[in-house]
């Protein structure tokens, strides 16, 4: 699903600045400490950013780097747009077997996933607040999916 696979995507790489036990992206694999925690600290700041401020702060930094770590951070952008379009064409797939319920959640949930004047935090807190108030059967069944695609 789509606009999951890019808020966990979000979610996950904001997970690197809170949980030093997460796994680097592949792009910072082998990197200095100082290159990873300029890295962490750009995401430490990135709550209150929305998707295309964060991506401009990660690029503006990679362009800094040696050429080596750009070229790596070049290549993990196309993996994304890959496993972007491979979302894309999951959620699309789940949607045709979601309940009329799931339909209307996933689109109000896509809705916000998608809207590009809303920073992380702004994301995740809407998407919290409507996900807790759906019911469980509908939770599940979205839940599901996403289990599904991944």
């Amino acid at each position: 699903m789509k606009s999951f696979i890019i808020l966990f995507g979000l979610f996950a790489v904001v997970a690197f600045a809170e949980d030093d036990k997460t796994k680097l992206p592949k792009f910072l694999e082998g990197s200095e400490a100082k290159t990873v925690e300029e890295f962490e600290e750009i995401l430490e700041k990135s709550g209150d950013l929305t998707d295309k401020q964060i991506d401009e702060a990660v690029d503006a930094w990679a362009e800094k780097q040696a050429a080596a770590l750009k070229a790596k951070y070049i290549a993990f952008k196309d993996e994304l747009k890959q496993f972007e379009q491979t979302g894309e064409a999951a959620h699309k797939a789940a949607i045709e077997k979601f309940s009329a319920d799931a339909k209307a959640a996933d689109e109000k949930l896509s809705a916000i996933a998608n809207n590009p004047a809303f920073s992380a935090k702004e994301k995740g807190q809407k998407l919290e607040d409507i996900i807790s108030k759906l019911p469980k059967k509908v939770q599940e069944e979205i839940e599901k999916a996403m289990k599904e695609d991944n």
